[in-house]
């Protein structure tokens, strides 16, 4: 990929920079920079070997009892409340997730708090048994530099940003933990460069959420490093265009047939920037430039627009009445499926899963909001087993459980049922 960020300009941006001594300046850094809209990370004020904290010096506080972190007070000297540009942004955490949202708000111009949910989403969740390098590989390539990737370690879990990936792996950047050239102190940063089956290993837990903007910046570069290719790889594709499929790779080649914007197709060779690929039985070429791999053997991926979500297992957000047909329709997957007919109605308790060389490779569990006996709609019925549960008479068990907690606290309670009367009403 060319190389189109000039480091004259990040010496102009680092002049003048509040760094430790033991900070990797941008002559000696090498790891490689990514511009994302107007802004380069890693930022110029926080090179890989300084502190994400106030004073700019490893933080002492993390282990004393008696002083609260995400608190920030006056002995803590991790940073929450950030100033950019004038305004004051409050993290709502420290440490490695604190500089995950500070990273986020300078990329995309918010946090990934609850606050902005409709402004970003989840790319896929991995859980214990289900990380290996084929699955990190797919969620991680399905998101670009920027991304905040949160996954668990034994007592705690970590945040890092997403820097830059190639077909071998990737590099993050992060806060609290050592990586490229640099020991672990609390709340440094630092640059780390994975393989698919280092993170695997190190991360076998689980990934909580890989988030991304809705809207991301139309400008993508990179500079020279050694995950700066951008190389593609064979795997499912989403095009983000309509593409000509040609007869070979490039554009002096024949056009064959022209394949819409938003479908998903399954590259099985690649050379350079151009896949191979079958449409409308016509063997062909694609510019994979005009393409997101996407990479799903291992992750159900829903459409943006869907506004379904996928967590723990559990796929989320489903509007009522939606027959298997048009359920499906809502995925980017190829070769997903349930356990009901096109024109049955999905509801609480379908399973869906990814068919992978024929045998299923993952499985998730559908919960309609206040759907508790499973018809995919919120009738009386409904409303009837609710009550039966909240007066003990008959419990609700396992996903019908989730449906019937309609505001989402882990409860089922009489507000949920108030909730569910009002759905009715409304909907009527």
């Amino acid at each position: 990929m060319k190389r189109i960020i000039i480091y004259i300009l990040f010496f102009a941006f680092f002049v003048g920079s509040n760094v430790t001594v033991d900070a990797i300046s941008s002559s000696e850094y090498d790891d490689g920079y990514v511009k994302i809209g107007e802004t380069v990370i890693p930022f110029p004020e926080y090179m890989p070997g300084t502190f994400f904290t106030k004073n700019g010096q490893a933080c002492t506080c993390h282990d004393v009892s008696s002083i609260d972190c995400i608190a920030s007070g006056p002995y803590c000297n991790c940073i929450r409340i950030v100033n950019v540009g004038g305004t004051e942004v409050d993290l709502l955490s420290v440490q490695c997730i604190g500089f995950a949202r500070y990273c986020f708000y300078r990329l995309f111009g918010f946090t990934d708090t609850y606050q902005n949910t409709s402004l970003f989403y989840n790319a896929g969740t991995l859980y214990y048994g289900q990380v290996n390098s084929n699955s990190v590989k797919d969620l991680i390539s399905s998101v670009k530099p920027g991304a905040h990737i949160r996954f668990k370690l034994a007592n705690s879990e970590h945040s890092v940003i997403l820097l830059s990936q190639n077909n071998d792996g990737f590099t993050v950047y992060q806060c609290n933990s050592g990586g490229n050239g640099i020991l672990t102190e609390s709340c440094i940063v630092s640059t780390k460069t994975y393989t698919w089956e280092s993170f695997a290993a190190y991360a076998y837990r689980g990934i909580t959420f890989a988030n991304m903007p809705n809207k991301y910046p139309e400008n993508l570069e990179y500079s020279d490093t050694p995950f700066d290719s951008g190389a593609y790889t064979v795997g499912e594709y989403l095009l983000t265009a309509n593409l000509r499929l040609r007869g070979g790779p490039g554009t002096e080649y024949e056009h064959l047939d022209t394949l819409p914007e938003g479908s998903v197709v399954k590259i099985t060779e690649v050379m350079g920037d151009w896949g191979k690929t079958n449409f409308n039985g016509k063997d062909g070429w694609i510019s994979l430039k005009f393409a997101q791999y996407i990479g799903l053997g291992t992750v159900i991926s829903p459409k943006k627009d869907s506004g379904i979500y996928v967590q723990n297992g559990y796929i989320y957000s489903v509007k009522h009445g939606l027959n298997a047909k048009e359920f499906l329709a809502s995925f980017h997957n190829i070769g997903l499926v349930t356990d009901c007919k096109d024109e049955d109605i999905v509801g609480t308790g379908n399973r869906v899963s990814i068919i992978k060389d024929g045998e299923v490779v993952l499985t998730s569990t559908v919960v309609i909001v206040g759907d508790v006996n499973g018809d995919g709609w919120l009738t009386t019925v409904d409303l009837t087993a609710t009550k039966a549960h909240l007066s003990g008479n008959s419990l609700l068990s396992d996903v019908y459980s989730l449906a019937a907690d309609i505001n989402g606290n882990g409860l089922i309670s009489t507000t949920d049922y108030k909730s569910a009367l009002y759905i009715i009403a409304k909907s009527k």
